[in-house]
C-alpha cells in the first residue's frame, strides 16, 4: 500500500495512490512554447494545465486532446477596411463601431454676398455583444474614410461637402456617417449635415437610428438645417453657414462624433467648437474657428477610447480675398467645419473624421 504521507485518495479505485513524478508533472501547471507541450505519451490522464508562451493561450489536457480554457482578451482595432479573424477558443465577442464624419461645404466666392458653407455632421456610435457561434470564422470590416470637403467657389457658390458612408462589421452591425454640409450661397442660411445614425445623414436631414441590423432604437442623430442638434448615440448635427455673419456652432454628441461648425460669411470669423449637451459631455471638444479676414478653422480633437471625436472649426470670411478653409473633423467620427466666404474665392470645407471598428474577444 502507498505511504499515506506521500499519497492521495483515488476515488476511482477506492484506495490510496502514491504520488509519482509523472503524476506530479501532470498535476502542476507548466509553460513553454506550443511546440513543446507534453505529448499524449508523456501524460497519465487528464487535467494538466499548460500555458503557451508564444500564443498566450492557457490549455487543459482532456485525456485525448489539448483544449483552450482561457486566454488574454484579443483586441483588434480597424481604422481602415479589413478582415476580422475569430481567435481560437473565444466564447464572447464585443463589437464597437463609430461612424465617419461628414465633409464641410465650401464657401461662396463673390465680391457681393459671399456666404459660408455649412458644416458636416458627426458619425454615430453603436455596439453589441455576440456569442462566438453567432459569427463566422472571418468577418469583413468596412471603415469609411469620412466625407470629403466641398471646394470653395470662385465667383460662384461653394460646392457641397460629401456625406460619409456606413462603417460596418460583417452583416451584423453598422453605424452611419454624418451628412455633408451644403456649399455657401447668397442666401442668409445654408443647410448643414445631419448627424449619422443607422443610415448616413444627408444635408438638411435628421438621420435614422444607430442600431444593429433587424432591431430598433430611438437614439436619433442630431438634425441639420439650423438644428445643429445634439446626439446621444447618433452624431451631432453640423452648424449651418450664414450669408454675412458667423455660422452656427455644431451640435455635440454624448457618445458619437460631434458636428462641425459653420464658417463666417462676409468678413466674420468662423464659429468655434461644438455645443455641449447640458445632460452630458460631448464625444470630443470642438475646434477653434478661423478669425475674420480668412483665418482657417482648426481641426477637431481626437476622441478618447469609446467616444467620438470633436468637430472641425469653421473658416473665417474675407471681404478682401480668399475665405478661410474649414477644419477637419477629429478621428473617429468628427464632422468637418465649413469654408468661409471670400470676395474672390470661398474657402474649402474640411474633411470628416474617419470611422473606426474595435473588436474584443474572450
Amino acid at each position: 500500500m502507498a505511504n499515506p504521507s506521500t499519497g492521495f485518495w483515488d476515488a476511482a479505485t477506492s484506495g490510496l495512490k502514491e504520488f509519482t513524478e509523472a503524476l506530479m508533472n501532470s498535476a502542476l501547471p507548466q509553460s513553454g512554447t506550443a511546440a513543446n507541450k507534453p505529448t499524449a505519451t508523456d501524460l497519465k490522464g487528464e487535467g494538466m494545465l499548460y500555458y503557451e508562451t508564444d500564443t498566450g493561450l492557457l490549455k487543459r489536457y482532456t485525456g485525448a486532446v489539448w483544449e483552450v480554457v482561457a486566454t488574454q482578451p484579443d483586441v483588434q482595432v480597424f481604422t481602415g477596411g479589413g478582415t476580422w479573424t475569430k481567435p481560437e477558443g473565444v466564447l464572447l465577442v464585443f463589437v464597437d463601431i463609430i461612424g465617419a464624419g461628414g465633409g464641410g461645404g465650401g464657401g461662396r466666392g463673390d465680391a457681393g454676398t459671399h456666404g459660408s458653407g455649412a458644416a458636416g455632421g458627426g458619425g454615430a456610435h453603436t455596439h453589441m455583444m455576440y456569442k462566438e457561434t453567432d459569427l463566422d470564422a472571418t468577418e469583413s470590416v468596412t471603415v469609411d474614410a469620412g466625407g470629403s470637403g466641398g471646394a470653395g467657389g470662385t465667383s460662384a457658390n461653394g460646392s457641397d461637402g460629401n456625406n460619409a458612408g456606413l462603417t460596418s462589421f460583417g452583416s451584423h452591425l453598422r453605424a452611419g456617417g454624418g451628412g455633408g454640409g451644403t456649399g455657401g450661397t447668397t442666401g442668409s442660411v445654408n443647410g448643414s449635415g445631419g448627424g449619422g445614425s443607422f443610415s448616413s445623414g444627408a444635408p438638411n436631414d435628421v438621420a435614422g437610428e444607430p442600431k444593429p441590423a433587424g432591431t430598433e432604437s430611438n437614439n436619433m442623430g442630431g438634425g441639420g438645417t439650423e438644428g445643429r442638434g445634439f446626439g446621444e448615440w447618433g452624431g451631432g448635427g453640423g452648424g449651418d453657414g450664414r450669408g454675412s455673419i458667423t455660422g452656427l456652432t455644431g451640435g455635440g454628441s454624448i457618445y458619437g462624433g460631434a458636428g462641425g461648425s459653420g464658417g463666417g460669411g462676409g468678413n466674420a470669423g468662423g464659429s468655434a467648437g461644438s455645443i455641449v449637451p447640458d445632460y452630458g459631455g460631448v464625444g470630443g471638444g470642438g475646434a477653434a474657428g478661423g478669425g475674420a479676414g480668412g483665418g482657417a478653422g482648426t481641426n477637431g480633437v481626437a476622441g478618447v477610447e469609446g467616444q467620438g471625436a470633436g468637430g472641425g472649426g469653421g473658416g473665417g470670411g474675407n471681404d478682401s480675398g480668399i475665405g478661410g478653409v474649414g477644419g477637419d473633423g477629429g478621428d473617429p467620427g468628427g464632422g468637418a467645419g465649413s469654408g468661409g466666404g471670400g470676395s474672390t474665392t470661398g474657402g474649402a470645407g474640411g474633411a470628416g473624421g474617419r470611422g473606426e471598428v474595435r473588436v474584443w474577444s474572450w
